[in-house]
């Protein structure tokens, strides 16, 4: 379960990337969010800390952030997966695979 995080406390995760909302849905599709920051206006983003990265999707970002590389190329290699295979278990496992690639081309 996710929980509500502060940006000061986000500031001291270590690897900020940044990503805008839903640019990552199928590759993050089986995977659950860290935390969530919200403010006055609402839900703003959520956080995965995932391999060494803290990966940030949503509406806003911080400055601290560096913008994510392969979005594209890998959330596609992550809806041929969906499309697919058939099995939660094979899905899960074949995306955890992506996500971690995905991971050590942005670090």
């Amino acid at each position: 379960m996710k929980k509500s995080i502060k940006l000061k406390e986000l500031r001291q995760l270590n690897n900020l990337r940044s990503c805008s909302y839903c640019s990552l849905q199928n590759l993050l599709r089986y995977t659950e969010a860290d935390y969530y920051y919200s403010n006055a206006y609402g839900w703003r983003f959520d956080v995965y800390c995932i391999n060494g990265l803290t990966i940030i999707s949503g509406y806003d970002s911080i400055k601290q952030a560096t913008k994510l590389t392969a979005i594209e190329e890998y959330d596609k290699k992550a809806e041929e997966v969906l499309r697919s295979v058939k099995t939660y278990n094979e899905a899960k496992k074949q995306l955890d695979a992506l996500l971690e690639d995905f991971c050590n081309i942005n670090r």
